[in-house]
């Protein structure tokens, strides 16, 4: 009995053995042992509608090319997705040989795209007021007490940042900027000054400008409210545009030489570039620093005394028109491209930007216009700029792809001065 009974015990106890072993098979969820696990990346976790998001598999660190992505349970061809609703999505990558990847999520969300435009218009009362307009809203700065123009606006982290000037009570103009709509006086009006361009980088605010000191003028930036002089007064100089790129400060203008003729340049760290050879006039506007190439556009006359639109890249010259009088007032490089806004002369004043040296026709010369400024977001090219209308008012506007919305009421002048395109995630 005792033998019978140890037998018995012996067979129970090879039971629970082989149960143990097949919940331990099953626990392997089915893809069988020793099987690779594959591995799922994304160029993104966030994107917006419209947007493509290109994946990457992976399995023991090496890159394996002929898996199938699945986007809720649906599989796509290739390794990427162009995601067009907004939505939370569920990535997953399979093989057969391998285990499934663990899934990620992929958030799509709305966005609205904000066109800020900065610049001037005159009151009922007859005052040149400082002011920008947000998605074709009026959002004014000056109180309408003195003249004041907003000449250059800049967005970071959601504050609103726009230099200008405006008459003080001494009759001396005050550079300024705005921050959300709170003015910050750069100068107190002891000598005309004007603030053309602003710039953030991290917490520091530059704004570039011109202090006129008797007769002198003196090129200068301002470092939250510090300036630093780039000329010394000795001769007429102006500023025009600004910009930070790896802590260096590139300041651009123009300064008159002994002939009396102006000579376009721009300054690193306060030290000058000449981009001009001061034989004939020229002026720089705005700047670009891009891959470690310093951009300026601005222009140039030519002998017969007609100016002509040019991008220097590293000092070298591009000249934007064939035609017998233009002129480049800003630009930006986006994605490589090239662009340059301003106007192109041809029998009419057109406004005009250049992508790459080709010029693009924003109007057809029935009335004078011209373009200020120019801002890239995804495919779309937005440029500020005034038109004169029917009544020989000249009316602020901007174009997006080359169709117009106008910003002034038409009833007095307006111009609109520089623009910035931002966007919001909509809740």
């Amino acid at each position: 009995m005792i033998l019978k009974h140890i037998f018995k015990t012996l067979l129970l106890l090879l039971g629970l053995g082989i149960l143990f072993s097949c919940s331990s098979d099953d626990d392997s969820g089915g893809t069988g042992s020793g099987q690779p696990q594959l591995v799922l990346t994304a160029s993104a976790m966030e994107a917006t509608p419209g947007e493509e998001i290109s994946f990457e598999v992976t399995s023991d660190g090496e890159a394996v090319s002929d898996a199938e992505i699945f986007i809720d349970g649906a599989g796509i061809s290739g390794y990427s997705h162009v995601f067009e609703d907004a939505g939370t999505y569920e990535v997953v990558a399979k093989k057969e040989g391998y285990k499934d990847s663990k899934a990620i999520e992929i958030s799509v969300q709305e966005i609205q795209v904000d066109v800020y435009v900065a610049g001037y218009e005159t009151d009922p009362s007859g005052q040149t007021i400082a002011l920008y307009w947000k998605n074709g809203e009026a959002v004014i700065l000056s109180d309408g007490n003195n003249f004041a123009s907003a000449t250059d606006i800049t967005i970071l982290n959601g504050d609103i940042y726009v230099a200008g000037i405006e008459n003080a009570t001494s009759g001396n103009f005050v550079a300024k900027y705005w921050k959300n709509g709170t003015p910050v006086n750069l100068t107190d009006g002891t000598n005309s000054a004007v603030a053309t361009a602003i710039a953030i980088s991290g917490e520091d605010v530059y704004v570039a400008g011109v202090e006129v000191n008797g007769t002198n003028y003196v090129v200068k930036y301002w470092k939250n409210g510090t300036p630093v002089n780039l000329t010394s007064g000795s001769i007429y100089a102006e500023a025009h545009g600004i910009t930070i790129s790896d802590g260096d400060v590139y300041v651009a203008g123009v300064e008159e030489n002994a002939s009396g003729n102006f000579v376009a340049k721009y300054w690193k760290n306060g030290f000058e570039v000449n981009l001009t050879d001061g034989n004939f006039d020229a002026k720089a506007f705005g700047i670009s620093v891009f891959g470690g190439d310093v951009y300026v556009a601005g222009f140039e006359d030519e002998a017969s005394g007609s100016p002509k639109a040019k991008i220097w890249k590293n000092g070298t010259p591009l000249n934007l028109s064939s035609g017998s009088g233009s002129k480049a007032f800003g630009m930006a490089v986006y994605n490589g491209d090239v662009y340059g806004v301003g106007y192109d002369y041809n029998g009419n004043t057109m406004a005009t930007y250049w992508k790459n040296g080709f010029p693009v026709y924003l109007t057809d010369g029935s009335y004078f216009a011209q373009a200020s400024d120019v801002a890239l977001y995804n495919e779309d090219v937005y440029v500020s700029g005034s038109q004169k209308n029917a009544s020989g008012n000249q009316i602020a506007t901007y174009w997006k792809n080359e169709s117009m919305v106008i910003l002034g009421e038409g009833s007095g002048e307006s111009t609109a001065t520089s623009i910035f395109v931002t966007k919001t995630i909509v809740e």
